[in-house]
């Protein structure tokens, strides 16, 4: 540069030092000193008019504008560049560059976003930016705003990139509404324009569960049947398997949800299979088949205080209806021992072991329940209740 900059001092007045500017700016551009840069390509515009660089100069004023992140400036002068070469083979690289430059704009000032979008209809980013815009929407919860800024992606940008991701937004909108109806009609609209998307497999699990909020079983039971057979190895096979086996025993199909949710357990791992497991001991429970659903129950393993408290209650109505007090009282009495508050299992088990307790008049064992169960429980009929049996049973000892 140090050349450059001697050729620049000492042949001010002839053309060459047209180029040592230019060349000092260029080096300076490299380097990412921006203000430097602009100020020696500036020179060239005002010292050098005449220069064949004179064009270049001007558009690489915006480039450094736009890498110095200055978006304001950088529209200035890709338009002025524009302007002054309109049929010049560089307008379509300012053309560019001064889309980005309003979209980064957008960007960093969404209120601006519009002004993009109008202006620049026909550039690849305008389907982007009104996809931010329904974006920001949503993060601020504001559902209805989002439906309105994802549905303009749709319709006025179907071939874009982002007009799956926007229609499958429309479904996860209306699923944060809760308006299961409308979800419905956008998921089918999803999978009718989108067959072929990446994200059918989570379009259809919201379709699934939409399906099961309104009571639809055999609808979201094929919606769901359909993910696990089409899309095996998706993220959402494994849980619409799950849901299936919920759709079949609302349906009263309690032997195929059974047979689902056992299969499922027993290829699952961790919480899942476990709630998996005690799902299909429920089934045989309701069918009173206590054998069955403590062949299921018994190996189980249970991996958090709640999900004790459920198995424990399980297992002790299996043993009790088998009369089989004895090992009744062993599970409920494991209910004792667990840190939780108002766990309905807990609590509907610790009442029954005080129960049989009463039964076999091991009174005191009984006030040591009744009196976990006022600290397990914050409801006032469940404590007061504990508390009069605490009461009757003092005083008839």
């Amino acid at each position: 540069m140090k050349t450059w900059e001697t050729v620049l001092k000492e042949y001010t007045e002839q053309p060459i030092a047209a180029n040592a500017a230019f060349e000092i700016a260029g080096t300076y551009f490299r380097a990412l000193k921006y203000e430097d840069a602009i100020a020696y390509y500036k020179l060239v515009l005002s010292d050098y008019p005449e220069s064949p660089l004179v064009k270049q100069a001007q558009l690489e004023i915006a480039n450094s504008y736009y890498n110095n992140n200055d978006d304001e400036n950088a529209i200035r002068e890709y338009d002025k560049f524009q302007k002054l070469y309109p049929d010049d083979k560089l307008t379509a690289d300012a053309q560019t560059g001064l889309e980005r430059s309003y979209y980064r704009r957008g960007i960093q000032h969404p209120e601006k976003m519009k002004e993009f979008i109008d202006k620049f209809q026909g550039s690849e980013l305008a389907a982007e930016a009104q996809f931010n815009l329904g974006i920001e929407a949503y993060e601020k919860q504001e559902y209805d705003k989002a439906i309105d800024e994802f549905r303009k992606v749709v319709v006025n940008f179907p071939e874009s990139e982002t007009a799956p991701d926007a229609q499958a937004n429309i479904v996860e909108c209306y699923k944060k509404k809760e308006d299961y109806k409308d979800l419905i009609t956008e998921a089918e609209k999803f999978l009718n324009y989108f067959p072929d998307n990446q994200m059918v497999p989570q379009v259809k699990f919201s379709l699934g569960m939409a399906y099961f909020k309104m009571h639809s079983y055999k609808e979201a039971a094929e919606t769901f049947k359909s993910i696990t057979k089409d899309y095996p190895g998706s993220d959402f096979a494994s849980s619409a398997e799950y849901n299936l086996a919920l759709c079949y025993k609302k349906m009263g199909k309690s032997e195929k949800a059974a047979l689902i949710l056992e299969r499922y357990g027993e290829t699952g791992s961790g919480e899942k299979s476990v709630v998996a497991k005690i799902q299909a001991a429920l089934v045989y429970i309701e069918k009173s088949d206590f054998a069955k659903a403590l062949t299921i129950l018994e190996p189980l393993t249970p991996a958090t205080p709640k999900e004790s408290a459920q198995l424990y209650e399980l297992l002790g109505e299996c043993y009790q209806s088998l009369n089989r007090e004895a090992d009744a009282i062993q599970s409920y009495l494991r209910l004792k021992t667990l840190s939780l508050v108002d766990n309905p299992y807990q609590v509907k088990g610790l009442a029954k072991l005080a129960v049989l307790y009463e039964k076999q008049q091991r009174f005191n064992d009984a006030i040591d329940i009744y009196q976990r169960l006022t600290q397990v429980s914050t409801n006032g009929q469940i404590k007061k209740s504990a508390n009069d049996r605490i009461t009757y049973l003092r005083q008839h000892q």
